[in-house]
């Protein structure tokens, strides 16, 4: 027998599901990417011969099925798959393997065991800033990015199932209540956002739950025969139920524990929900699927309608085990009774277009017939006579509306003329503006030109000040008219009062007064820390302008403030022209103390290392000279997404986890660059790194922290008294 799941302790009357050792394979997961630009389904299937493997297929109607082999030593517990575009995660048993689908066959990006828990449910939430997976370590949700590389630690309790819907997650709870968190759209960071309370169940704490695109919940309660459903526009207050037969009557004797079974999927408004447990006459478990359309997008009073029911046979026990739904199909899980090896797509790929006719645009089955889908809502599509009607009521308005503006303008441009600035030919209102906000963040204000003359004209709106960056526009006012213009402005300092120049040309033009309070501590440009020095050896190399400032200081550690060797930088946008940094701090150094400034940057990332935290962003940016000659590291505390570049360690490009020693690795590069060397590009080969003169007493050691292998680099303590004792 296949054992699939461990029973639990405390509901013994739970039975865990076995499958009869004729059925040679089991679909136990399935998964569909409804968001990218490879809509494979992955299928997970069991193969009974070997309790070390499972098959890992990925289907795409009418294309080359992707077929891997996943192993394990210790046997499948609970196997789980997600998708990222061209990326597949496969988790099981503290395993997880990556793949890169974008071309065939699909390779294996990495593989390696990790430290999350042995049963961990998975689930990966899309966002613009980039996907994110949740995983359960230690009891304790944790937060991952697609490289299954730790991003975040919570103290919130796992439970059974955890899903995510638009930047939001939903958690079970340890009791009868499942908890929802909204997802910060920058950190990452989860907010408790409230809790949806059920009826008590045997079953409740292993049933999965399922939350769709349009964060709709949805939570099988296989023990009641019930679905609840509670939707986002009553704060989940009011739920819906479903009467749904996952066994012949509520009254079962037995009750099976559907720990990591996949009853339930989604996509679109599409519900599809499995009944592994149903008997039908003489087939014991032979199970099956319901298919249910969600009116919840719309205003049909109505909420749910039966698409569709399948049932399974004596040959497919457990069917509805796992289910899929995608436009067009259907999948059905459970045991399969089949020698072959690999998946046979009509085994388990069930074709229900016609069904869906009116349910499904192309790949979109957001909304019914009858309406389109617009802003995360199903809006109601006009026939051709309400169209119409419509269009003929809009005309009216449209003429109505030009009569009355064509009224009110004369005298709208007197006023302008009244309360605006003037110039030869042009009038411009207001005649001030006053922002406030952040420093460094980007904002909008609007101006109205009216132009007098009765040729059109072209102006210009810029500012040459350097603590308010403006965008240079251009705009073209027609004769005799009134214009609005949007303009984008980035405050550099707290406080700051500058005049933005609007006009034809130097000759003819106006002075806009714009004013900016920030409630942020006081920061500022200094003309005096201006970098202009191209003569002397910068340890800050910037590339063709990469438009970066020097913020402000921040005590973000408080063993930091006493620190001689580390200041944090916040960055930010400036003019393209120009590097401003944090008063007392500048990047030019002589080479006669470059290798000094260098000890000290070591210094400071010994201190950080010996506080257990690691850097994990060190370039040339990172290292800043005090006005008394002093090194320092900077940029530690900033959370950065990983990208590749040359100071990227070699683990780090092959899966692993950033450690102490890939901060050894990017200081060593860094030490390099500063001094006039080079290294090559990626992949990074010791072959290739061209040693400065200046470091020639350094080589020896360089070469020790740049090894491929991060298990066999010198810590930075050593490298510090190492250093120390050869200047």
């Amino acid at each position: 027998m296949i054992y699939l799941l461990l029973l639990s302790v405390s509901f013994a009357t739970l039975v865990n599901v076995t499958f009869n050792p004729s059925m040679n394979r089991v679909i136990i997961h399935t998964y569909i990417d409804e968001y990218g630009e490879y809509p494979y389904t992955f299928i997970t299937s069991h193969l009974t011969n070997d309790s070390n493997s499972y098959s890992l297929d990925g289907i795409l109607p009418f294309a080359e099925t992707i077929q891997l082999t996943l192993t394990t030593r210790e046997g499948i517990t609970r196997p789980n798959v997600v998708q990222s575009n061209t990326t597949v995660i496969a988790v099981h048993n503290k395993v997880f393997e990556i793949y890169d689908i974008s071309k065939q066959p699909a390779y294996l990006i990495t593989t390696r065991e990790q430290d999350f828990d042995k049963d961990s449910d998975m689930t990966l939430v899309h966002r613009k800033q980039g996907d994110i997976i949740f995983l359960c370590k230690k009891s304790l949700l944790n937060e991952y990015n697609i490289h299954l590389q730790h991003q975040l630690s919570t103290n919130i309790w796992c439970g059974k199932s955890i899903s995510g819907g638009n930047e939001m997650i939903a958690v079970k709870g340890n009791r009868s209540n499942v908890n929802l968190y909204e997802i910060d759209k920058i950190k990452g960071e989860l907010y408790y956002y409230g809790s949806v309370s059920y009826p008590y169940s045997e079953t409740f704490n292993y049933d999965p739950i399922r939350m769709n695109k349009f964060n709709v919940l949805y939570a099988p309660i296989t023990g009641l025969n019930r679905l609840q459903v509670n939707s986002p526009n009553d704060f989940y207050r009011n739920g819906e139920t479903i009467i749904i037969p996952f066994y012949n009557s509520i009254n079962n004797s037995v009750l099976y524990n559907p720990t990591g079974s996949q009853i339930i999927y989604t996509y679109g408004s599409l519900i599809i929900i499995g009944t592994p447990f149903i008997n039908k006459g003489t087939n014991y478990n032979n199970g099956g699927a319901i298919l249910y359309y969600d009116y919840y997008l719309t205003d049909q009073p109505i909420r749910f309608k039966k698409l569709w029911e399948y049932s399974g046979n004596s040959s497919s026990q457990f069917a509805g085990w796992s289910v899929g739904i995608r436009s067009g199909y259907v999948f059905i899980g459970g045991a399969i009774n089949t020698n072959e090896k690999g998946i046979i797509q009509k085994e388990i790929m069930i074709n229900i277009t016609e069904v869906l006719k009116d349910y499904c645009v192309g790949q979109q089955c957001s909304c019914p017939k009858g309406y389109i889908f617009y802003n995360n809502n199903c809006m109601v599509s006009l026939d051709t006579n309400h169209m119409i009607l419509t269009l003929s009521c809009i005309t009216v308005g449209i003429i109505l509306f030009i009569i009355i503006l064509i009224i009110l303008l004369d005298g709208y441009n007197k006023a302008l003329q009244e309360t605006g600035i003037s110039g030869t030919s042009f009038t411009i209102s207001p005649s001030e503006i006053q922002l406030n906000g952040n420093v460094c963040e980007n904002q909008i204000f609007n101006i109205f030109i009216t132009n007098r003359e009765s040729n059109s004209i072209t102006l210009f709106i810029n500012s040459h000040k350097c603590c308010i960056n403006v965008e240079t526009t251009e705009i073209l006012i027609p004769p005799r008219s009134t214009q609005k213009c949007s303009t984008n402005i980035i405050p550099l300092c707290s406080r700051a009062t500058i005049d933005i120049l609007i006009g034809q040309n130097e000759n003819d033009y106006i002075e806009l007064p714009v004013s900016f309070i920030s409630n942020e501590d006081n920061i500022y440009c200094s003309d005096d820390l201006l970098i202009t020095t191209e003569n002397e050896l910068a340890i800050n190399k910037y590339p063709p302008f990469s438009f970066m400032l020097s913020k402000e200081i921040i005590n973000r550690f408080e063993f930091s403030q006493n620190s001689n060797f580390l200041v944090p930088i916040k960055k930010c946008c400036i003019h393209p022209n120009l590097i401003i940094m944090t008063d007392h701090f500048h990047t030019i150094c002589s080479s006669d103390n470059i290798l000094n400034i260098l000890l000290d940057v070591a210094k400071g990332l010994d201190e950080l290392h010996k506080n257990n935290f690691i850097h994990q962003n060190i370039t040339l940016d990172s290292f800043v000279v005090d006005s008394f000659g002093n090194g320092k590291l900077s940029d530690y505390w900033i959370p950065t997404l990983l990208t590749t570049s040359i100071y990227t360690p070699p683990e780090v490009l092959n899966g692993l986890p950033f450690t102490k020693s890939g901060d050894v690795f990017s200081f060593a590069i860094a030490c390099i660059l500063s001094c006039g060397g080079s290294v090559g590009s990626i992949p990074f080969s010791i072959n290739n790194v061209s040693f400065p003169a200046l470091l020639e007493n350094w080589k020896d050691l360089l070469i020790q922290m740049l090894n491929p292998n991060y298990q066999l680099r010198p810590d930075i303590s050593s490298i510090v008294l190492s250093w120390s004792k050869k200047i």
